[in-house]
């Protein structure tokens, strides 16, 4: 049977990631700032990054966040993966705002993810 709380939280941050994409695009087409360009506006290159950031944590997010609910508790993995979420939201909101306003929202999704190797490596030692 699929863990079904880790896989609404792969969902969560999958659409996190789209939507960050869809924002990237939309301001690609406001600006009339064509691809391969990264720069030309400040608001761009902010949702750049913010996306950009969002898909490079992920690649440590997701293993752990799945390790994390199979080896030690899905439960708590589940509130960890909410949390990492809440500080992704948070850090593309400061970082929309102003690139010194993304530290709290990064270091909340920080946070969780060392809770997420925490318990992945507590669940080791425990098997």
């Amino acid at each position: 049977m699929v863990a079904q709380l880790p896989a609404i939280i792969t969902v969560l941050a999958v659409l996190l990631t789209i939507a960050l994409a869809i924002r990237v695009s939309m301001l690609r087409m406001k600006f009339k700032i064509d691809p391969p360009a990264l720069t030309g506006n400040p608001a761009l290159e902010r949702a750049v990054r913010i996306h950009a950031n969002t898909v490079e944590a992920m690649v440590v997010f997701l293993p752990l966040l799945w390790l994390g609910a199979m080896l030690y508790s899905e439960t708590i993995a589940f509130y960890l993966g909410i949390g990492w979420l809440v500080g992704r939201v948070a850090y593309a909101v400061g970082f929309t705002m102003d690139a010194k306003k993304r530290i709290p929202g990064f270091a909340i999704a920080i946070a969780c993810g060392v809770g997420l190797l925490v318990i992945t490596v507590l669940g080791l030692f425990q098997q």
